[in-house]
Formats: structure tokens, sequence, C-alpha cells
């Protein structure tokens, strides 16, 4: 048994889709750091209204998860 990521919560899936589609204008270099300020702050913006598919994703890939491995614990490595 190898190692078993955790599931993304809803601020990791909305990221994932924001580097995805490539919602920063690619006429400059753009680090990864530099993508995950503009996507918090994004998130921070955003209404529950605006937030709730994401969050409603993230419950169903938490959901397929806790199906595909239902022993997992979380525990951080210290």
């Amino acid at each position: 048994p190898g190692h078993v990521p955790r599931p993304p919560n809803a601020f990791i899936l909305f990221r994932s889709h924001f580097c995805e589609n490539h919602l920063i204008p690619q006429h400059q270099r753009v680090t990864q750091q530099m993508r995950s300020r503009v996507a918090a702050k994004l998130w921070g913006c955003m209404s529950l209204e605006e937030k709730t598919p994401w969050n409603d994703e993230a419950m169903k890939v938490k959901h397929e998860h806790k199906l595909r491995y239902p022993k997992f614990q979380y525990r951080p490595t210290r």
C-alpha cells in the first residue's frame, strides 16, 4: 500500500481549474506562486453562491475518496 493523497478541498479544485484553463493572460511569464496568489485573491472575493459549485464538487470528490479508500485517515507527518 502506497501513499494515499488527501481529497482536494473546494479551493484546491478552484485553483486547479483556474490554472488548467489559463485564466491569467499568457502575455507574461507567470510562476505557480503568482497563479496561487491570483487564485487566492479571486477566491476571497467570491460570494458564497459563487463558491457553492466548488464546495459541492469537493463534497462529491470527498465521498468518492471515502468509497475508494474506506480506511483512510489523515495523519500529517512531522
